[in-house]
């Protein structure tokens, strides 16, 4: 007697601690019937419960135990399958074909021989995660390996759609190149020494973090390096250092045009042709007067055009590089590296704009 009231107590405890967890889960239900949903994680749950009330046997809440775990994995199914991936959605439905079928053929176990061990027996070793985690870890995997190649992914569905993008929109510098501009010539003009000139680049460089400013330091080894007061940088377009009195300008001619700062056509002629030649083109100015330029060349990266190839064989029909560089640069390396389009003189919010329109 006093056997029978202890698993009566127990398994009141069961139906009172299933009853409390469905509680919510009644209340999302019948949010989920409003929207029409008919098949859901709540109305699974809430199956549950009735069946709870239905029964006074211990097996019930057996099976209150299974559909509440059924419950869960479809929760986790239900409201987030649009962030997922297709292929990952396609394993987590096999889980729960494998978990509902577990299910069935444990009720039906137990029905026929009465020995609760034996299921919990068959539930451990026919375990439905394996089969939905597999893709799971299968992306995990991908986007680790990705990750030391230096390619950041968001999730798993990005992957997805990268498989089936018809365009890849790359930056030029350190992406197509090596981002190690080196450099290759320093024009003086107005009595200035090819030192002079250079000394002022260094200068006005010393504190920017820019490919350029790296390749000014490497080539003016020895040279005096004057550290500025203060320093204003212009996405895209250059720099402006002062150092007391005295004011450097390092920049393309989008920022000359911007300053209202003429360059002289002898020395804008010179530059054109160091710039047909491949090399990016940056001014120098003094105290307001244009003292010279320094040309600087990008080397390409040694993959850059098979990987180009490979994209192409893949399906991708539209390779686009982007850059800030003049024209005259970007159809030098749209040409050498195989890029189907090209876009030059940009700005940072002029990159993601074409992103956007694309």
């Amino acid at each position: 007697c006093q056997v029978g009231l202890v698993s009566e107590i127990k398994y009141y405890v069961v139906l009172v601690a299933a009853i409390a967890g469905l509680v919510p889960v009644l209340w999302s239900t019948l949010e989920s019937l409003q929207k029409k949903a008919w098949v859901s994680s709540d109305f699974l749950a809430s199956f549950a419960l009735i069946l709870s009330l239905a029964s006074f046997q211990w097996f019930s809440a057996i099976v209150i135990g299974f559909i509440l775990a059924l419950a869960r994995v479809w929760r986790g199914g239900d409201k987030e399958n649009k962030e997922k991936p297709s292929l990952q959605i396609l394993g987590e439905t096999i889980g729960m074909i494998y978990f509902i079928s577990v299910l069935v053929g444990s009720v039906l176990l137990y029905l026929a021989t009465q020995n609760f061990s034996l299921v919990i027996a068959l539930l451990l070793v026919a375990a439905a995660d394996d089969v939905a985690m597999a893709v799971n870890v299968g992306y995990a995997r991908t986007v680790g390996l990705a990750a030391k190649w230096g390619i950041v992914i968001k999730e798993g569905k990005a992957l997805e759609i990268l498989g089936k993008a018809p365009t890849m929109v790359f930056d030029k510098t350190g992406t197509l190149t090596t981002g190690s501009l080196l450099v290759s010539f320093v024009i003086p003009v107005l009595g200035k020494t090819e030192q002079e000139v250079l000394e002022l680049a260094v200068m006005a460089s010393v504190k920017s973090q820019h490919p350029l400013a790296k390749g000014l330091l490497a080539y003016a080894k020895g040279a005096v390096i004057t550290h500025p007061d203060f320093v204003e940088e212009r996405s895209g377009k250059g720099v402006i250092a002062r150092k007391g009195s005295d004011t450097v300008i390092l920049g393309n001619q989008t920022l000359f045009r911007d300053l209202q700062m003429q360059v002289p056509e002898k020395l804008l002629e010179t530059a054109r042709q160091k710039a047909d030649m491949g090399q990016t083109i940056s001014f120098i100015a003094f105290n307001h007067e244009v003292v010279g330029f320094v040309s600087a060349a990008d080397e390409i990266k040694q993959n850059t055009r098979s990987v180009m190839e490979d994209l192409k064989n893949l399906g991708v029909k539209k390779l686009v590089m982007l850059t800030g560089d003049n024209s005259k640069v970007a159809e030098e390396i749209a040409r050498k590296t195989n890029v189907t389009e090209w876009e030059a003189e940009l700005l940072s919010e002029d990159k993601v704009t074409i992103i956007g329109d694309l």
